[in-house]
């Protein structure tokens, strides 16, 4: 911020070290000025492709458009071919019958059925010749015939291979689907829920980007008001030993002096703190910090409200902002989970076409290989009608009923907050613009109130520590004002916010009334503005 010397200069040579002093902080103020300063909308459009929270938003949008192709195929045709080979290693033994010839052998004299067995020799199948029956009963011993059976030799078993490969091509188009167009309706509503958040995410991201470019301006003029307070007390403090020295001033004033100098140093360092921390938080926004920013010019006035009703901007925020219509979009996806979870009940009807082709080389258990080769072409209509789900359905219908009336008390609870946020925007411009008045004010007052205590010190009516308390009554005016500037431009943002009509037009606007600066020469003034036209519902 350009200060203009004359009206600092001090025509009685009682004030020139207050001239000094402010010339000095000019005179840095202008020096440390880079060449180019960064400005608001430069900015914002790196936050717009740095900040991860927009990025998050943007993919969930993204994501939330593919839920309309997904539900609209849940009532388009479905093709499906699957295709499968096997073959089958294995050990095939293929035995015939066996038959068997028994011999049955008796003790003594054996007769069958009051039969006398003839007295000859038996001659078995093996051409072996056995003594008869009587010749054993003759012996006088028990001989029993030997058992001879027919079998035929087991065959090895054979290595077998049987080789088979089929495919099958289905298509399958739903007919009736209640569930697929309930689906549909539904996925409209998720995905205007999530261009609602995402509005949301672009509108939060202006208030940050704004709130901390202007922490950082903040911070970096309190600064440099620690410093111009800095060489001011230590001129004092200089003044005060000169006075001591020569003996027109107590030691008193002296401590005094030096006191109040450390005190300011302390400040200083307190002040280059809090911008070293807004400088990285704008830097967590963009991904870099800019060495310098341009500051809010002097002359430039916050705008106020228009219109000038509160209830018009309460009514338009209960109605427009994106988290009211989130929540509404969240409640119109809820009465459709309960039709979707309804129509369980109901019946579906498909139509299925599909073709197949089998080829099999033989069987395992069949004596020979034959080869088997088949087509089928097939139609059909398959009707389902659900009759009894163990309660499931039921019981996601009441879920689901659950989940509506929750949507419903969130839907007031974010009214209520809209309507507060408003509010407070809304009373925060009012009276940002009473409160900047009256630091004005207060500016001017201490200034003359500065000098005036000066001329009593060198004069004998005024003591030290009243030029001290002067001096930093001044500074802390003129670090009130410049906070309260840049509070009601926020307020105002937050005021288009609350009813969901902040934009990048409104940042390129109040963009306007930045203070460029180039090698220490501001801009010409008829790249500057006296009131911004913000603030106005269109």
């Amino acid at each position: 911020m350009a200060l203009n010397s004359k009206k600092y200069a001090i025509a009685s040579t009682i004030h020139k070290p207050s001239a000094i002093c402010l010339a000095a902080m000019m005179a840095w103020s202008v020096q440390s000025m880079p060449a180019y300063a960064e400005d608001l909308i430069t900015i914002y459009r790196q936050a717009l492709s740095q900040d991860p929270v927009l990025q998050a938003a943007k993919f969930a949008l993204e994501a939330a458009h593919q839920k309309i192709p997904q539900a609209r195929a849940g009532f388009l045709p479905t093709i499906n071919w699957t295709a499968n080979k096997t073959k089958q290693l294995g050990l095939t033994r293929l035995t015939p019958a066996a038959t068997t010839t028994d011999t049955q052998a008796t003790t003594g004299t054996a007769a069958v059925s009051g039969v006398q067995p003839a007295a000859s020799d038996t001659v078995s199948d093996s051409g072996f010749t056995s003594p008869s029956l009587e010749d054993a009963a003759n012996a006088g011993d028990s001989v029993a015939a030997p058992q001879t059976t027919n079998s035929t030799p087991e065959p090895e078993p054979l290595n077998r291979v049987v080789r088979s490969y089929g495919w099958t091509l289905q298509l399958t188009q739903p007919i009736i689907r209640p569930v697929a167009w309930i689906t549909y309706a539904q996925a409209g509503a998720q995905v205007r829920q999530a261009q609602a958040q995402y509005s949301q995410a672009q509108q939060d991201l202006i208030l940050r980007v704004a709130q901390a470019y202007f922490d950082v301006v903040v911070a970096d003029n309190n600064v440099r008001v620690a410093l111009a307070q800095d060489n001011s007390v230590d001129m004092q403090l200089t003044l005060a030993k000169r006075n001591f020295e020569v003996g027109t001033s107590t030691v008193t004033d002296v401590h005094e002096a030096k006191s109040r100098f450390e005190l300011s140093k302390a400040q200083r360092i307190g002040a280059e703190n809090e911008l070293q921390a807004k400088q990285a938080e704008l830097e967590r926004i963009t991904g870099n910090m800019p060495a310098k920013l341009a500051a809010l010019q002097t002359q430039v006035i916050p705008p106020l409200p228009s219109p000038p009703e509160l209830a018009s901007w309460i009514t338009k925020a209960k109605e427009q902002h994106p988290m009211v219509l989130v929540q509404i979009e969240a409640q119109e996806v809820a009465s459709k989970e309960i039709s979707k979870n309804r129509a369980g009940h109901l019946p579906t009807l498909d139509f299925t076409a599909s073709r197949s082709a089998n080829y099999s080389s033989g069987s395992l258990s069949s004596p020979t290989d034959l080869e088997t080769r088949a087509k089928t072409n097939q139609y059909s209509l398959q009707l389902s009608i659900p009759i009894y789900s163990g309660g499931m359905i039921d019981s996601r219908v009441k879920e689901s009923a659950a989940m509506l009336n929750k949507t419903q008390a969130e839907l007031e609870s974010a009214r209520r907050q809209v309507a507060t946020m408003a509010r407070q925007a809304f009373n925060g411009v009012m009276n940002g613009h009473a409160q900047i008045e009256a630091l004005t004010v207060a500016v001017t007052a201490s200034k003359s109130s500065v000098n005036a205590n000066k001329i009593g010190y060198k004069i004998g009516t005024r003591i030290n520590i009243d030029v001290l308390n002067a001096e930093q009554q001044l500074f802390a005016a003129m670090r009130d004002l410049s906070k309260a500037r840049v509070e009601t431009f926020m307020q105002g943002l937050r005021l288009k916010a609350s009813i969901g009509i902040l934009s990048e037009a409104d940042l390129a606007e109040l963009n306007q009334s930045l203070e460029m600066v180039d090698h220490g020469i501001k801009v010409p003034d008829t790249a500057k503005v006296q009131v911004l036209e913000t603030n106005k519902v269109p």
